[in-house]
């Protein structure tokens, strides 16, 4: 992952999303160490995690405001970590009478994909579906992110406390990014590009595929992330029936699972899952990525069929909402929000004022006050602890301190409805769960994991097909560890491509 694919045209300019690669940022740090957020982009451009690239950066990453003052004040005489490191986007409007960048096309709301975005400046178009502009409010709103709404840092001073009146660095006013949204199937015009826009399958609502036409009428097709085998299979076959036979000059193509023969089936998660959930006598969790509503939908439809209330994440919850979707949640007396101790662990409203969405659908309580909803009609671990066996319960595994409340039966059942580990510290984390399946006594008699996962990716036979309809000139295999699958798919195959380096075509 980690895409960040610059399409330019003359003088537009789009990036092809701006993600976050995992395996880059995991080289350097873990999951308590991170580059420093008060600094601006300089750990990030250091560490040669993001572009370095003048006129598309937030102008208070690059230079935070009065900065001068404060460490003229507090005597600092070497100024170069406060130092521009590059123009930001401000700079170069300025400087041009333009904007350098035009936008960027965000294929889906996944952080490989678009998790680089807050850097960017906020006058940035984001063109993308309205699905995923609302998956990212709802992380917006969830968690400290900066996907739809930008606070600018900027030099203050400190106003209360030991040090009053010492410079600080503080955020301030709300700045609201720009969206471009459109409904998959829309052509758009974006500078002198022609944009077609695709619903594809994946494991996140919302995601998209590209058919981008230049201005002198060279094609490109950028993927994103799809599938044949998720609940939307019928919109990618629709989106390989579009563009079969279309020969484009150039196809940017994922491959995470282009080296693998067996075809996924959410159609067998769902049928293993009932199974084990039928079967099972005691306490029964599940863990799966809390966007993926489409696991979401399959998990309720298992628990409805073993006779057990689903309790699923308030996060989950959240996003149903924010899609126009809570009545699946208090419309049906078999889906519960399960809801955690939080603050003093007394199931107070004031030990959610930090984490406003366990307690209801809004995270902003000065507007129409707290809604405590969840905290009336939501399970909560003592009432699970009761009767464990009535219910399915939702952990990930930054929840599993919730065993120690839910007490489960030993024998109880534990399933892991997610991707298997990809690197040492998944490994890691995988080790760790065995470790609580062990301590709890769940899933005898090894008390290991029980994995049922379905891939949010297309399988290698299923792709191959899908490149050999399609007959592309040029194919960047990327979203892969294995671009040599890719071999005699196109007239030229970059199985070695050069960061940072321009292809012309």
């Amino acid at each position: 992952g980690g895409n960040k694919i610059l399409l330019e045209d003359r003088d537009t300019r789009l990036w092809l999303d701006f993600g976050l690669s995992f395996g880059q940022k995991g080289e350097f740090y873990g999951d308590f160490m991170g580059p420093r957020s008060k600094g601006g982009i300089r750990d990030l451009l250091r560490m040669g995690l993001i572009p370095r690239l003048d006129g598309i950066y937030r102008d208070d990453l690059v230079h935070v405001p009065k900065i001068d003052n404060a460490l003229r004040e507090l005597g600092i005489e070497d100024t170069s970590y406060w130092a521009p490191q590059l123009q930001s986007y401000g700079d170069v409007l300025k400087r041009d009478g333009k904007s350098w960048l035009t936008g960027v096309l965000l294929t889906h709301a996944h952080i490989d994909h678009c998790g680089y975005i807050p850097y960017l400046d906020p006058r940035v178009p984001i063109y993308c579906s309205e699905v995923t502009l609302r998956v990212l409010e709802t992380m917006d709103e969830i968690s400290w992110d900066e996907f739809t709404k930008v606070k600018p840092w900027r030099a203050d001073r400190i106003k209360r406390g030991a040090f009053p009146g010492k410079p600080t660095i503080k955020r301030g006013n709300e700045v609201a990014r720009e969206f471009k949204i459109f409904t998959p199937g829309d052509i758009l015009k974006i500078g002198g590009l022609r944009v077609q826009t695709f619903t594809v399958d994946h494991s996140i609502l919302g995601a998209v595929a590209y058919l981008i036409t230049t201005s002198d009428g060279k094609r490109v097709l950028y993927t994103g992330d799809f599938r044949f085998h998720g609940r939307q299979a019928e919109a990618t076959k629709r989106f390989q029936d579009a563009v079969k036979g279309l020969e484009p000059d150039v196809m940017i193509c994922e491959g995470t699972r282009v080296d693998e023969t067996d075809p996924d089936s959410e159609e067998r998660v769902q049928a293993e899952c009932t199974e084990l959930i039928s079967k099972a006598r005691g306490f029964v969790g599940v863990g799966f990525a809390w966007k993926d509503l489409t696991r979401f939908e399959t998990l309720r439809e298992a628990a409805r069929a073993g006779g057990k209330t689903f309790a699923i994440s308030a996060r989950t919850a959240y996003l149903l909402n924010k899609l126009g979707r809570g009545g699946e949640v208090e419309g049906d007396p078999k889906v519960k929000v399960y809801v955690p101790r939080k603050g003093s662990m007394l199931y107070s409203l004031g030990d959610y004022t930090r984490s406003k969405y366990f307690a209801g659908f809004s995270s902003d309580w000065e507007e129409g006050g707290p809604d405590t909803r969840h905290l009336k009609d939501g399970i909560r671990a003592y009432q699970i602890k009761a009767d464990p066996s009535r219910y399915l319960v939702y952990l990930s595994f930054w929840d599993f301190n919730e065993l120690i409340d839910l007490q489960p039966p030993e024998g109880g059942l534990f399933v892991s409805a997610s991707s298997e580990p990809y690197d040492e510290e998944g490994m890691i984390e995988e080790e760790r769960k065995k470790a609580w399946m062990r301590h709890f006594k769940l899933n005898p008699p090894g008390h290991g994991l029980l994995h049922v996962h379905a891939s949010g990716h297309v399988s290698g036979v299923e792709l191959k097909a899908f490149v050999r309809e399609i007959k592309p000139r040029q194919i960047f295999p990327i979203h892969t560890e294995h671009p040599g699958e890719f071999k005699g798919l196109a007239g030229q195959v970059h199985e070695k491509i050069k960061l940072q380096e321009p292809y012309e075509i």
